[in-house]
């Protein structure tokens, strides 16, 4: 039996760069605010397979670099790399945007060529409830 991809499926993925964070928001959905993150972080060589399997499905998405907070995985920026020379459309970081140390790295992955997401920032840190965050 033969398998033919879907033209109109998703043309969307995410690549969960890690589950850490460095704030604590109670409300949120990835579990961060436990501080031990339930999953590894993702690595390049993830990153490399999932393309491998995608390209010979013949299916080119939009990468999405999320978290947890992503810029906390160590390769960061070569994830940025990867996903700026395979993604079909401009891959897009969705980060807190907490710390001087994150908005750097933000900025860099905007120089390689990346959309960083403001709607999940906070710049300010923590939330303590959605009622506090117009991002939920």
């Amino acid at each position: 039996m033969s398998i033919t991809p879907r033209r109109d499926a998703t043309a969307k993925c995410e690549w969960h760069l890690s589950l850490a964070c460095q704030i604590a928001c109670m409300a949120c959905s990835r579990a961060s605010f436990l501080r031990q993150p339930h999953t590894p972080a993702m690595t390049l060589d993830d990153a490399v397979e999932f393309m491998r399997q995608a390209d010979a499905l013949d299916w080119r998405p939009r990468v999405m670099l999320v978290g947890g907070e992503p810029t906390l995985n160590p390769d960061f920026l070569d994830f940025v790399r990867l996903a700026v020379g395979w993604s079909a459309q401009q891959p897009q970081v969705w980060s807190n945007g907490y710390g001087e140390k994150t908005q750097r790295l933000l900025e860099q992955a905007r120089e390689l060529g990346a959309a960083v997401v403001m709607d999940t920032q906070k710049p300010a840190g923590s939330i303590e409830d959605v009622a506090g965050f117009a991002g939920w």
